[in-house]
């Protein structure tokens, strides 16, 4: 699993929005390493579960852990 906690999240960015681009950048990534190895071909879901959380800028003292939405699909 790859979990990756955004601090001081002030909620400027749409969460969705995020794990959209982190996604894209890991796939490509991904990609790119796995054309130029000669392996078998691999899904990077067969390896990695990709997880966000966020924490709260302090001028957000209100907000909410979401863990629901810790476990991100790919």
């Amino acid at each position: 699993m790859l979990l990756y906690v955004i601090r001081d999240w002030d909620g400027s960015m749409d969460i969705d929005s995020a794990i959209s681009k982190l996604t894209k950048g890991l796939l490509s990534i991904w990609m790119a390493a796995a054309e130029g190895s000669g392996a078998p071909a691999a899904a990077f879901a067969d390896y990695f579960r990709l997880g966000m959380i966020t924490l709260p800028h302090k001028v957000c003292p209100n907000h909410q852990i979401d863990f629901s939405r810790l476990m991100c699909p790919l």
